[in-house]
Parts: structure tokens; sequence; C-alpha cells
């Protein structure tokens, strides 16, 4: 590498570090930029009134000096939890004041038609409040029982409800890995329910979680979600693991799945495992009235301004059979293309522009 003067640093560092280029008015950097092209080669005027060129040991402690307190206030955003990820490093106003910015509804998750609904986005109709209060019910009166529905009809919030529920004498715990084996899936029930060390044989884990649960004073709930990724073999694991517990009376579970989890139940090997399920609950499909109660009802907790047509929440109910996350996936579309379009109202124009990008046949 050849010597450089003042000059040739300045130059060198600015075209290799710092892009001339100005990518935004308001970047961090854009000062730095300037004060660098300023000091490049350019005379300066000193406190005793004469005109110097600015040395190369000068650039490079105010260049330090500048970066440095640019990059300890990044390092203190990074520590201060309350600062976005999203807004470490941008400058507003000046380079030390971060404005903040009101968080965008999606992410305050104040948004109707999502996913996994929060507690004001939880719509319970009457078929729900129905399964969910002989749901509650069985689970103090009995030890098996079984959940079942179309993919995406609402099982696992159903579950999810009953684990919010605060009762002195219960514990609820769902698990979400029904496609493990069976020595996985005991290991991860012990991890769930409280066992710090689980390992050895599969006699041993029995042992453990029937020790863990029999000194409980509380009564332990274990839903094993997608039940329906259950093999015969890990049933069989369950059914042992059920009987062994049995006698202490401190046990539930409830298998949650979809349909075919019914088919491998009937089969030879798990018919006495079949026999002791008391309850049997189906989750159903909304009617077409329960659909527009749905609608209205998202848009309301959300405090929307956006309206649907009766017409268009009709077509919404006949294409989405009435199951719940086919309704959110349909009215969510049509909500982001009416704010693309600046209107509040989804008529049959704009929703025929969803179902075209959607790829949706009537």
């Amino acid at each position: 590498m050849g010597v450089y003067n003042s000059e040739g640093w300045a130059m060198f560092y600015t075209a290799a570090l710092l892009p001339l280029k100005e990518r935004e008015q308001n970047s961090p950097m854009a000062e730095i930029r300037k004060e660098l092209r300023d000091l490049s080669g350019q005379y300066h005027t000193c406190p005793d009134g004469k005109r110097r060129k600015i040395s190369l040991r000068t650039w490079i402690r105010r260049y330090k000096r500048m970066t440095g307190d640019f990059r300890n206030q990044m390092r203190k955003q990074r520590k201060d939890k309350s600062v976005p990820r999203s807004l470490i490093g941008l400058k507003l106003q000046s380079e030390k004041e971060v404005v903040m910015v009101k968080a965008h509804p999606l992410e305050q998750n104040i948004y109707p038609f999502a996913e996994t609904p929060t507690k004001p986005f939880i719509y319970k109709g009457p078929q729900w409040e129905n399964i969910f209060r002989h749901l509650n019910e069985t689970i103090s009166r009995y030890h098996l029982a079984l959940l079942i529905g179309l993919a995406g009809c609402g099982k696992t919030l159903m579950l999810e409800s009953l684990c919010n529920l605060q009762y002195a004498n219960r514990q609820i715990f769902i698990v979400r890995l029904a496609h493990l084996n069976g020595y996985s899936l005991l290991c991860e029930i012990g991890q769930l329910i409280g066992i710090q060390k689980v390992w050895g044989s599969k006699q041993l884990l029995y042992n453990a979680i029937h020790d863990h649960i029999a000194t409980k004073k509380n009564k332990v709930v274990i839903a094993i979600d997608d039940a329906h990724l259950l093999s015969s073999n890990v049933i069989i694991d369950i059914a042992m693991l059920h009987n062994y517990i049995l006698p202490t009376g401190r046990l539930t579970l409830i298998l949650c799945g979809k349909h075919p989890v019914i088919d491998t139940l009937y089969l030879a090997q798990h018919q006495d495992f079949q026999a002791k399920i008391r309850k049997h609950y189906c989750m159903p499909q909304f009617s077409e009235k329960e659909t527009c109660d749905f609608i209205d009802y998202q848009l309301s907790a959300a405090k929307s301004n956006m309206v649907f047509k009766s017409e268009v929440k009709e077509q919404i109910h006949h294409l989405s059979a009435g199951i719940v996350r086919n309704i959110n996936n349909i009215c969510d579309a049509c909500i982001c293309q009416a704010n693309e379009l600046n209107i509040n109202i989804v008529d049959n124009d704009l929703f025929n522009i969803v179902l075209k990008n959607l790829k949706i046949r009537r």
C-alpha cells in the first residue's frame, strides 16, 4: 500500500467506507459524510484566525469522536428494551434523539381475523360455549375425553381457553409434539408437568410421572393436540400411562385431533382404550348466521370502520364451508385489498378481485 497524505486518506476512507451518494437526508451518517467531504483537502479556520489544512491525525480524531458517539448511542439503544429493534440507529431529529413512533396495529395484535386471536377477539358462539362448558365438566368428572374436528375449526383455541381458566385444583398442559415416538412423548410429558430429570427406560418414566402426579394436590390434565398424528404404538404407550396413573384419580387425558384418530382408536389393539373414552366432542362448523355474526364481532372488537356487505358474507360462508380459519383468511385478504384501494366497504366487486388474487373458485 502506498503512502497517502491527509487528503489521500480522507478520499480513501470516504470512497471505501462511506459512499458519497446520499441515501437518505435523515440518515445518521449524512452529517458524518458531509464533515468528511469538508475535511478532504479543505482549509480550516483555527482559533488563532489562521487557515490551515486538516492533518491526518486531526481528521482521524474527529472521525473517531463522531462515530464513537453514534456507536455509544446505538449500544444504549440495544440495551434499552423499550426501543424497538427497527428503530435502533434511526435518526429522525438529531444524533442523540430517537423519536418513538406509534406501533403499527399489526404489531399490537389489535387487528381482526388473526391466526391466533387474543382474548378480546375470541368469538364464543352458542355451540362453542356448549362444548366448552361440557369439556370443562368432563375434566372434573372423567379421566379420558376425545375432541375432534376439521382443520381450522378451533380445537387448539378451545384447549388454550381451558388453560387460561385458573382453578386452584387443576393444572392443564398441552402436548404439541404428537409426531414423536413413545419414549420421546413420555419425556415431553414429564418435562411439561415439571419433572427436572427425565431419563431412563419407559418403566422409569412411568414411575417418575406417576410419583410426580401422585404427590400433587392438584389434578393434572394432559391435552395431546394433533392426536391424529399419533402412531398405533404411541397410543399403546399412552394407554399404559393412563392405566398406571388411573388409580390415583389425578390425571385426565384429552385427545384432540382430526377425524382419522377415530379410525386408529377403533383398531383391535386399542378397543379397551377406546371403550374408556367417556365423552366424545366434535367441533362443529359455523352456520351462515354464525359466520355473519363472527365477522361482525371481529370488526366491532377491533373498532374497525370496515363494512362487509350481506351478500359478501354469504359468499364467504359458502367458500369457507363455515371453517373459522378459512373465514379469517378470506376476510383478512378483503381488508388488505380495501386498505390498498382506500375504501372501507367490501362489496361484490372488491370480493371478486380478492377471489382472483387468492385463486379461489366459486
